[in-house]
């Protein structure tokens, strides 16, 4: 990490957990995670939120790189020779900056806009610690959901993270953040639209086969122009967000990195994020890109809604929707076949 400017870039600073072939585990920029994912067995990280989270936003970077798939041929053809780096690397130049975690006007995945916003008495807000992004640490509304271990009360955690957890947690709230009551700008946040989601991934015998058996047909409806990852978007207005602006998900990229809320690291004397700011985030409506790492169902009144796991029926009774040509399995796994 730079200090002196203080600049924490994930395309060459190290954040990605991922394994390599002989079991060894470490952290890897993003762009030496795909120079070397032929190497790498998978991306991997104590919570599974975590590790699909990352997934996703490596999915939507190569996407938007590579500007594709167009075919299913494509995508062999990257599995079989690799990932044209050349084209990966001038993406990452031309967006270098939006992928820093600490830059004043584009800070990767955050709003520093939060820093102007006022409560309704005027006052700055109050940050949050910011294991609030983390789902086994957050508060007790979320552990019946995402904590194995039973929380009578609530703990209060001190420690700070590095920037490199920082940002594994960040995609992962934004990833599986519930709705309820947050009070900044309204009342409540809604939930991410793939909280409550059963999210497939298909997993290949290295991160590179992984990674190409999961990125589906890039669907030429959706264009570079109209379909906005959050580092090509640039953070929301106060405006907006007050007014609960309605923005429709509009494209897979906006699928993997949509930003249910609005979060901006506050660092301590030690460079490292002892809190953040906290917020609502965007509304996507109801009108939504299908995910492709999740299967359909068809509602009574004919409406479609994502798979989801239920509490009293094993999973096992659902195998059949996961099955390749199954008109409402996940769109990754006919990809995959």
């Amino acid at each position: 990490m730079n200090t002196t400017t203080l600049s924490f870039n994930l395309l060459h600073e190290p954040w990605l957990p991922a394994t390599d072939r002989e079991g060894v585990q470490q952290e890897y920029s993003l762009l030496a995670l795909l120079e070397q994912c032929q190497e790498l067995k998978d991306l991997s990280h104590p919570d599974p939120l975590v590790a699909i989270s990352t997934y996703r936003f490596v999915l939507a970077f190569l996407h938007r790189a590579l500007d594709g798939p167009k075919s299913a041929r494509e995508g062999a053809k990257w599995l079989k020779e690799g990932f044209p780096l050349e084209k990966i690397r001038d993406y990452g130049k031309t967006w270098e900056d939006r992928f820093d975690l600490f830059h004043k006007t584009y800070p990767f995945f955050q709003n520093p806009n939060l820093t102007q916003a006022t409560t309704k008495k005027g006052e700055p807000f109050e940050p949050s610690h910011w294991s609030k992004l983390d789902p086994v640490r957050a508060g007790s509304n979320a552990n019946p959901l995402y904590n194995p271990v039973k929380r009578n009360k609530k703990i209060a955690f001190t420690e700070a993270a590095t920037p490199a957890e920082f940002t594994q947690y960040c995609l992962t709230h934004q990833t599986f953040a519930l709705g309820g009551l947050v009070k900044k700008f309204r009342s409540s946040g809604k939930q991410s639209p793939s909280s409550v989601a059963c999210l497939t991934l298909v997993q290949g015998e290295s991160l590179s086969e992984t990674l190409c058996l999961n990125m589906v047909t890039y669907d030429q409806r959706y264009n570079r122009e109209s379909e906005l990852p959050s580092w090509e978007r640039g953070p929301e207005t106060l405006e907006d967000l007050e007014r609960e602006t309605l923005r429709p998900l509009n494209g897979l990229t906006e699928c993997y990195t949509w930003q249910a809320r609005s979060l901006l690291a506050q660092k301590n004397e030690n460079e490292q994020i002892a809190s953040c700011l906290y917020a609502e985030g965007l509304d996507p409506g109801t009108t939504r890109y299908p995910d492709p790492m999740t299967g359909k169902r068809v509602s009574k009144a004919g409406n479609d809604y994502h798979a989801r796991f239920s509490e009293d029926k094993a999973l096992w009774r659902d195998l059949q929707s996961f099955c390749p040509q199954n008109s409402g399995a996940p769109p990754n796994i006919n990809h995959a076949t």
